[in-house]
């Protein structure tokens, strides 16, 4: 075999590796993706389904409270309740929104070395089988 067979050789086999690395990402690229958007419809479902019920509760609960202070002041009682909520949410929006959804996407994204997956961080070892 000559230096030149040896050297187009190494050039294939070098360009099929690359091939496979790029088919690889996209693969990695599109399953990350879908679990994201899975992720996001479920987010979006169970977040329209919890302002349906929010939304009948509220209604509930100034009902109920009508009963004792009147129905104008039962409704401001509610809305109220709904201020103090958002308040709550914007000063613990750190903790409650923003570390979550951050932790979510860094998972989603990155490869954690204990998920055993195939990409991250492969090495090649010498066993009976390579020599």
């Amino acid at each position: 075999m000559s230096v030149s067979t040896n050297n187009v050789s190494l050039f294939e086999s070098l360009r099929n590796l690359f091939k496979l690395y790029v088919a690889d990402a996209k693969l990695s690229v599109a399953e990350k993706l879908s679990h994201a958007l899975a992720a996001t419809a479920i987010l979006f479902v169970g977040a329209m389904l919890g302002l349906g019920a929010m939304l009948f509760l509220s209604v509930a609960l100034a009902l109920y409270l009508s009963q004792f202070v009147g129905l104008i002041y039962a409704s401001l009682v509610v809305a109220l309740i709904y201020a103090l909520l958002i308040t709550l949410i914007v000063l613990f929006r750190r903790t409650l929104v923003d570390d979550p959804i951050t932790r979510m996407v860094t998972s989603l994204m990155l490869d954690s070395p204990d998920a055993g997956s195939s990409t991250a961080g492969t090495t090649i070892t010498k066993t009976d089988a390579n020599e």
